[in-house]
């Protein structure tokens, strides 16, 4: 089941589709970022197996292997 969401930069409140999508797909990993010697910081952050198709210069579609959503994200400014 494919839902499309329109394009992310015009979205007025997030859709529940793509809360849905950041909470429960993907998996979570550790990333240990080093300061020095003894210093680091531990992030925790998710990787999602998304299909990223370029539709013009700025413009690109991501899809979710995984939930089924897809949305647009426009980058030209």
């Amino acid at each position: 089941m494919s839902k499309d969401l329109g394009t992310m930069n015009g979205w007025q409140k997030m859709p529940v589709e793509y809360t849905k999508h950041t909470e429960n797909c993907g998996c979570e990993y550790s990333l240990k970022d080093y300061f020095g010697p003894k210093e680091y910081a531990i992030t925790k952050s998710r990787k999602y197996n998304m299909t990223v198709t370029q539709r013009g210069n700025c413009y690109y579609n991501y899809r979710c292997t995984d939930c089924g959503i897809s949305y647009n994200v426009d980058s030209s400014d």
